[in-house]
């Protein structure tokens, strides 16, 4: 998928009409639009998902702990887990989130 593609279906929510090949917009509702639109949308989708984040969201997700797990041993036990294997993969995990790009 390349930028255009992520930073339209970002925009304007996958909405229907919208086509790109290799990179290029081919088809919009109301017309291509212009270079300067896009350069600009593109500019917002990297602030909101800066180079590096799909890479960081894909390590987040292969995580096996639950967020509400995380959230659990982070609120009610002061980040003490409880065995090491709950405890390692908490560390890790809270490590990680801390390097969002």
């Amino acid at each position: 998928m390349s930028t255009i593609d992520r930073v339209i279906s970002w925009k304007f929510n996958g909405q229907e009409g919208m086509c790109t090949r290799e990179g290029v917009i081919t088809k919009f509702p109301g017309g291509i639009p212009s270079q300067a639109d896009q350069d600009a949308w593109t500019a917002e989708y990297l602030v909101a998902f800066p180079v590096g984040y799909d890479e960081w969201q894909a390590d987040m997700q292969a995580f096996k702990m639950s967020r509400e797990l995380e959230n659990h041993i982070t609120d009610q036990h002061a980040g003490v887990a409880g065995n090491p294997f709950d405890q390692a993969e908490y560390d890790a995990k809270v490590a990680r989130r801390g390097q969002r790009p």
